[in-house]
């Protein structure tokens, strides 16, 4: 039995309370702070150490940079950060909903008018006189809804649908997604994109890395470093001893500018013995040691990891900033690839309604065995080219869906999220590109003008319908000007022109038809009732329009006519049409059972017709100050001529003030390449990694000396258990040199060897990125030039292929011999290939012009991601040779604080990219970086 107050039971007290101590400080030395303490203190060091290497630099991050996804991101995880949860499998489909995105993202558009294409039927009925025939409704039916939705994007289809079914397109059928531009798809791919977040990431990383290596030579503080237990229960003849022993170790250690190591170390050891030949004691000592190592060959071999890692977080800067760029074009590509797409749906639904309009008119006039109708063949071959028409507009349809979802996972969005783009950028585009083809049509009719009025002896009729037609293209070029908020003169003197012109085409046309009347009525050769109706007709139509020519030009007078007079002549005139287009229908009676009797009734009232007409034009020439019938022939041709004449100032005046098409870009290609060569951020870096091999050969030069090691010690130590009494006597000094003599360098020759190899092909690498560059830019702006010379040829071939349109179905409605419907087809696919060719080459000149400037790094990127001179048509990249001054050295920095060997150093006195290189001579060190003495 054991008594009480004995020794041992005082140690087996002891001994649970120190085992107790002792493990739960290690638990709380292991236990360390928490998950968040160290993931905030890596964020605080590595965005100190990103803002400390790139603020003020041409490489500069975003404001508030930060790898944290948005919460309105996809990309965000609500779940703990420092413990994150596994994503539920799914599917999970549209579950995710766009973010409201930052007010005024919308740029401010310009209200602008249904384009009014080439391709549409409106320009040939009215030239032709033919009403507008709506499109049967089987011809919508026959388009899929998710293309008519595409189509009905457009106000000149909806006006078209709105002609056939007599109403407005019913929501079902318009597409209700959200509609973009290129602000916010920018806007949600810096949320949303997976490429963008990796590449923030892979900047944190370099900066993560580099916080790791400035640690290593930063002042560190290692407390309780190598502390534990190690408790023993020995037995050593019949005596059993038990032993704990607790050690800890406080230390300070900094690496040197020079390579070398300064260590501070607090040591104390403190031994329990339990159940020894002495029952319970304990042995305290206590440490001081003091130590410094330097090395004396390989110094930059140990600066070398910190001087990469200063040097990689720069490279990364840079290549985030050279990301976001190219991040920005390749955003803008895909939406004004898109716009592209758009317009040629709407060039594409257009051909199709004129294929249409053409097709179904071919086939009326067959069943009506009109004179002029076309042949079945003619007909089969408008079908095949309706059908042809349809099919391009569902392919097109389906190649924006497949554009649609590329741009969605080029965002970061799911590919069944549903988005749509405005469509205003496309509208200001699209106006542009009719003021151009209107300007051609204006210059080409200027030129018929001229060839009519310079002739030897001029047809006024030739003349007349020329004006005409020049005016009303100019007329036409204007008013597209003024939506696109051009500043462009009044059109009163010209739309006065055009009212006195068509006032007298339509005298000359009365006259020529009442020639006409005049032979059809020669009593030596009676003609039958009726031709003489007939004739006597186009008497009527004609007056019936100089009738109306001229009330138009009573109410555009200024000062202005009698309003009451104008209006009781409107009512008359309104009057006589309808007893006009009566006796028309008498006639089709009539025809069925011919008699002279009531065909010379029909003929009488018709010349009865005729005369008040005649009296109702007489009073117009009287408000309108116009001479009774017109000027005679050769006065009338003189005030043609004369009007003629003021009609070509006009327009060459105007002409002047036009546009000259796509901008030219006003940069020489030596000054572009040198631009590409000194502001380029990857040259940068490419220059640097170069700097970084040629250190790299020192560095294995280094490994092939021997190694010599100095170090010196110094410890002071403590005795008779008192672990803070240190004493002069208990020290111990020590000088050590450590020698390894290169006679084994077998693997350092084949890296110093491998160093030199690689250096090589670092400079090849630097003169290929340079090359490239320059072809870049070369090709660059032979792009540019060649879409600038392409454009006007194609805006001239869709000015020709309007024309041809018009002139085409004019001559068909006449009958001109020789005039086929293939030249009408053909005549609509030009049309159709100059448009989409005019769209393409606008559109695909923006998109050369953002990408020339990213080759040159002339791409400034603001705070939101984006480039404010991509839709700046008067945008010029302006040469800049000079080096940024906040860009650092051309071969990259070197922490200023290290020691490194001059042959290191040599690298920060390279010149600048775009001076002068120094001379061998004049350089500061020799190749073997010594010092370079005086001549």
């Amino acid at each position: 039995m054991i008594e009480i107050g004995t020794p041992v039971r005082a140690t087996l007290v002891l001994r649970p309370f120190f085992l107790f101590f002792s493990m739960l400080s290690i638990a709380a030395v292991a236990g360390g702070c928490t998950r968040e303490y160290y993931r905030e203190q890596a964020d605080r060091d590595v965005y100190a150490a990103i803002d400390q290497k790139t603020l003020g630099t041409p490489w500069a991050v975003a404001d508030g940079f930060t790898i944290e996804p948005d919460p309105g991101s996809r990309l965000h995880d609500p779940s703990d950060p420092d413990y994150p949860a596994l994503p539920a499998p799914g599917p999970s489909l549209y579950a995710y909903e766009l973010p409201e995105l930052a007010a005024g993202a919308r740029r401010a558009g310009i209200e602008i008018a249904a384009p009014q294409d080439a391709t549409a039927d409106d320009g040939g009925a009215r030239v032709t006189g033919l009403p507008v025939r709506p499109i049967p409704p089987s011809y919508w039916d026959a388009i899929p809804e998710e293309c008519l939705a595409r189509m009905l994007e457009f106000e000149s289809v909806r006006d078209e649908y709105g002609r056939t079914h007599e109403e407005e397109p019913g929501d079902e059928l318009l597409d209700d997604a959200p509609r973009l531009d290129l602000v916010e798809i920018v806007q949600l791919a810096l949320l949303n994109s997976r490429e963008y977040q990796t590449s923030k990431e892979q900047l944190y990383r370099a900066a993560l890395a580099l916080t790791l290596e400035r640690y290593d030579h930063a002042i560190t503080f290692t407390p309780t470093s190598g502390g534990g237990l190690d408790y023993s229960n020995a037995r050593n003849d019949g005596t059993r001893t038990e032993t704990m022993p607790i050690g800890s170790n406080i230390g300070l250690q900094k690496m040197l500018a020079t390579g070398g190591d300064v260590l501070a170390r607090f040591a104390n050891n403190v031994v329990f013995t339990f159940d020894g030949p002495e029952g319970f004691s304990r042995d305290v000592s206590s440490e001081l040691l003091f130590r410094v190592t330097q090395s004396v060959f390989q110094r930059d071999i140990r600066l070398n990891p910190l001087i990469q890692a200063e040097r990689s977080l720069v490279y990364a800067a840079r290549d985030h900033a050279r990301f976001r760029k190219d991040f920005f074009f390749q955003l803008a590509a895909s939406y004004y690839g898109l716009l592209r797409t758009y317009r040629n749906i709407e060039i594409e639904s257009q051909n199709y309604f004129s294929l249409v309009r053409t097709f179904e008119q071919a086939r009326a006039e067959v069943r009506a065995s009109v004179k002029n109708a076309p042949n079945p063949v003619a007909v089969d071959q408008f079908e095949q080219g309706m059908l042809s028409g349809r099919s391009s507009v569902i392919a097109t349809c389906n190649v924006l869906e497949d554009a649609l979802d590329r741009l969605k996972l080029q965002i970061g969005l799911p590919t069944e999220t549903p988005i749509n783009i405005d469509l205003a950028e496309l509208d200001r585009l699209t106006l542009r590109d009719e003021i151009e083809v209107a300007s051609e049509r204006v210059r080409r009719w200027l030129v018929r003008v001229r060839d009519r009025r310079d002739q030897t002896t001029p047809d006024r009729a030739e003349v007349l319908n020329a004006d005409i037609f020049l005016i009303e293209r100019l007329l036409e070029w204007l008013r597209l000007r003024r939506l696109l908020g051009e500043e462009v003169p009044e059109s009163e003197e010209l739309e006065e022109l055009l009212r006195r012109f068509r006032v007298n085409r339509a005298r000359v046309e009365v006259a020529r038809n009442v020639a006409e009347l005049d032979r059809t009525s020669d009593p030596a050769a009676p003609a039958p009732l009726i031709l003489l109706f007939q004739r006597t007709s186009d008497v009527v139509a004609a007056l019936l329009d100089l009738a109306q020519r001229e009330i138009e030009l009573a109410r555009g007078a200024r000062p202005p006519r009698d309003s009451e007079q104008i209006e009781a002549a409107e009512r008359t005139l309104e009057e006589l049409r309808q007893r006009f287009e009566a006796l028309v229908g008498r006639l089709e009676e009539i025809l069925e059972d011919p008699q002279q009797e009531r065909l010379q009734s029909i003929l009488d009232d018709t010349r009865a017709l005729r005369a008040e007409l005649e009296a109702l034009i007489r009073s117009l020439d009287a408000l309108n100050e116009l001479p009774p019938g017109g000027p005679d022939a050769e006065q009338a041709l003189s005030d043609t001529l004369e009007r003629t004449d003021r009609v070509i100032e006009i327009v060459e005046r105007l002409l002047e003030s036009a546009g000259p098409g796509l901008p030219t870009i006003d940069i020489e290609e030596a000054d572009a390449m040198a631009t590409a060569i000194v502001q380029r951020l990857d040259l940068m870096n490419e220059r640097g990694r170069l700097a970084d091999d040629r250190r790299t050969i020192k560095i294995a030069a280094d490994d092939l000396k021997s190694v010599l090691n100095l170090e010196a010690s110094h410890s002071i130590r403590t005795r008779d258990n008192k672990p803070f009494r240190f004493s002069a006597s208990e020290s111990e000094t020590r000088l050590s040199l450590a020698v390894d003599l290169p006679l084994n360098r077998y693997s350092q020759r084949n890296d110093y060897r491998r160093a030199l190899i690689d250096y090589q092909a670092g400079r090849r690498g630097l003169m290929a990125l340079e090359d490239a560059i320059k072809l870049d830019v070369r090709s660059g702006l032979r792009t540019l030039d060649e879409t600038r010379i392409q454009y006007p040829i194609s805006v001239t071939r869709a000015a020709l292929a309007a024309e041809q349109v018009i002139s085409v179905r004019l001559q068909l409605a006449l009958g001109v011999e020789g005039v086929r419907g293939t030249d009408l087809l053909d005549a609509l696919q030009s049309s159709r290939e100059a448009l989409i060719a005019v769209a393409n080459s606008r559109i695909g000149y923006i998109v050369d012009r953002a990408r020339f400037a990213l080759d040159l790094e002339l791409m400034e990127i603001d705070t939101t991601g984006f480039w404010p001179q991509i839709d700046d048509p008067d945008y010029q990249p302006e040469a800049n040779l000079e080096y940024p001054e906040n860009a650092g050295p051309t071969y990259g920095d070197i922490p200023r604080f290290l020691l490194v060997s001059r042959e290191i150093r040599e690298m920060l006195d390279a010149p600048l990219p775009g001076e002068e290189p120094e001379t061998e001579a004049e350089a500061p060190f020799t190749r073997d970086g010594e010092p370079r003495s005086d001549p």
